[in-house]
């Protein structure tokens, strides 16, 4: 008897923010909580942390994404893989604007500190 593709199994994609780790593995595996990923991820390297996130640790082997408060920064661009690098806290006399308010950045200059 011969290869029939017709009796291969189909591999089917994971949804969004989970991914399958290898050929034809039978479940996908969540990113973490708050990472992302696209649907079909294929690796855990395609799992991302979005814009003006950071992450924390939540166990000995556990990193959740959270979103930075103002004041904070954290990652400048969506960023792939899953490790650990926590929101930072501005400089001295600087803040930091909620990246979904609208108001594009490059735009902002001469900012006064809050009284």
């Amino acid at each position: 008897m011969g290869f029939d593709p017709a009796a291969t199994p189909k591999t089917s994609s994971c949804v969004a923010n989970t991914y399958k780790a290898g050929f034809n593995r039978k479940n996908c595996t969540t990113c973490g909580t708050g990472f992302l990923s696209a649907v079909g991820a294929d690796s855990k390297q395609k799992c991302y942390v979005a814009t003006g996130h950071g992450t924390v640790k939540t166990s000995e082997t556990e990193t959740a994404v959270v979103k930075c408060m103002n004041g904070s920064f954290g990652f400048a661009v969506d960023t792939f893989g899953v490790f650990n690098l926590p929101c930072r806290p501005c400089q001295a006399g600087m803040s930091t604007m909620d990246a979904k308010a609208g108001v594009d950045a490059s735009t902002i200059t001469n900012v006064e500190p809050a009284d």
